[in-house]
């Protein structure tokens, strides 16, 4: 007789894949919730560390206004002020339980908070929350920031081409891997002086030429020149297709009066004449190369079309230099600029607000301002961390004034407002300012420790910022007070 086999090959197998499945299930299950949970926990710290940076932003405002010392009274209104601006992110006042506002030293300030988050799939493992946190504050050491300085940014990275011209790339600022790099030298400020690492040609020896007259056998034919008794009046060049390689201008005492540049199809890109013995330069496209003009003693002795600093195709022409007035009052200029650069402006500036331009480069007061806060002197201390706001051009511009409504960045705008202290678009119609979308901390860098110089110019946050010249800035980014698209801005 023979009896049945239980142990059938099978049945084995089916009951094995029966096994595999119910474990694989359990795994992924498993993971689902681990993912779920995790992200959920990410989401709720990313949304308080949102609401905490905020809050610290207003806080630090407000304690800058106040001033220093910092008494018990000071320190409630800024505790106020940043449980207030925390609520308006989003929390009610039962969720501020855990709401910290500490003051170390009593000269920075420090904000934390912490909540419990409510788990999904995460209860099956008996684990019902999570506790999430955030905190924001200065660093540590004698050299916290000391205010925003009265300078704005686009949110990208900024090169310096050339004495007229600039660029910038943007980063994007719904794309949380686009933007700064924490310890990366970026420019916070273009300049508009010469530099001395141009690749000019150096001058011509002059031969002795007669007052009366120059025969235009001594340039190119393409160009002309006039002169009379006092010496050369006007120089015009007028390149067809090719570039005019280089040219020699020797000039009585009087020296040249006026330089013009025409362009009609290629060649040459813009017009500096770096000598006071030039009354005006014009070029009447934006196509040019470089004209530079060198004197030799007391006349005139050359003048060379070449490119120069490597300038980039691209390049706009800076309509603006990145001076801001952030009090929005058209009064104080130059002593205000330079006050609040130095020391940093103290009162409050929100998310949103526009804020008031100046064409004005104001190099020599940038350069002394930037070497008191990087160095100090025998009333102020070292002062290098600034806070700079991040910008970009709000849509009421292109509509209160047509001709900004190509404008990309605060290089771009021509103009001035006078909004006697108001912010807010709806109480103002604003034709030149900049909109605030967020706000960076930078550590100034001495000009002599630039690293991002030269004419390697490429796109992107790489490569070379353009060459260091009178009037720039450029700082080592620390990290973002508020990063452009955290909070919803108007």
């Amino acid at each position: 007789m023979r009896h049945s086999n239980n142990s059938n090959p099978i049945n084995r197998k089916s009951g094995s894949v029966i096994l595999f499945t119910v474990v694989g299930m359990a795994f992924i299950i498993g993971l689902t919730a681990m993912v779920t949970d995790i992200g959920w926990m990410y989401y709720n710290r990313a949304r308080l560390q949102t609401a905490v940076n905020a809050g610290w932003k207003a806080g630090y405002d407000r304690m800058m206004e106040l001033g220093f010392p910092l008494d018990a009274d000071k320190k409630s209104l800024i505790i106020q002020r940043v449980r207030e601006m925390i609520a308006q992110n989003g929390y009610a006042e039962n969720e501020l339980d855990n709401f910290k506002v500490d003051f170390p030293n009593d000269k920075t300030l420090r904000v934390a908070d912490s909540k419990n988050v409510d788990l999904f799939f995460a209860r099956i493992m008996d684990m019902n929350s999570a506790s999430v946190g955030a905190a924001r504050d200065d660093l540590a050491g004698n050299n916290p920031p000391g205010g925003v300085i009265p300078v704005a940014i686009p949110f990208g990275v900024v090169k310096d081409l050339s004495e007229n011209t600039y660029s910038v790339d943007f980063f994007v600022a719904s794309d949380p891997r686009s933007g700064f790099v924490e310890g990366s030298e970026y420019i916070l400020k273009p300049g508009n002086g010469s530099t001395s690492e141009s690749s000019t040609v150096p001058a011509v020896e002059p031969a002795p030429v007669s007052k009366t007259a120059i025969s235009s056998e001594t340039i190119p034919a393409s160009g002309a020149i006039s002169a009379g008794e006092t010496g050369i009046a006007s120089l015009t060049i007028n390149a067809s297709e090719t570039i005019i390689a280089s040219l020699t201008v020797i000039a009585s005492e009087t020296g040249i009066t006026s330089l013009a540049v025409s362009n009609s199809e290629t060649a040459i890109a813009s017009v500096a004449a770096i000598e006071t013995t030039i009354a005006s330069a014009t070029a009447s496209q934006t196509s040019i190369a470089s004209v530079t003009v060198s004197d030799n003693t007391t006349i005139i002795a050359s003048s060379t079309i070449h490119a120069t600093e490597a300038i980039v195709s691209s390049g706009k022409p800076k309509n603006t230099f990145g001076v801001i007035a952030p009090d929005n009052i058209n009064a104080g200029g130059t002593n205000d600029y330079s006050h609040n650069f130095r020391y940093g402006f103290n009162k409050p500036i929100q998310l949103g607000d526009r804020i008031m331009i100046e064409s004005e480069s104001l190099s020599g007061p940038t350069d002394q301002a930037v070497k008191l806060r990087i160095y100090g002197d025998s009333s102020a201390s070292p002062t290098s961390r600034v806070i700079v706001p991040i910008t970009d051009i709000g849509g009421e511009i292109a509509v209160n004034k047509p001709g900004n409504a190509a404008a990309l960045s605060i290089y771009d705008l021509q103009g001035k407002d006078h909004p006697n202290g108001v912010y807010d678009p709806a109480s103002y119609s604003f034709v030149a300012s900049v909109r605030v979308i967020g706000f960076a901390e930078f550590e100034l860098i001495p000009p002599t420790s630039y690293t991002r110089t030269g004419s390697n110019i490429v796109s992107g946050d790489a490569g070379s910022l353009g060459n260091a010249r009178p009037g720039q800035v450029r700082g080592k980014f620390i990290r973002y007070v508020v990063r452009p698209g955290e909070l919803p801005v108007r």
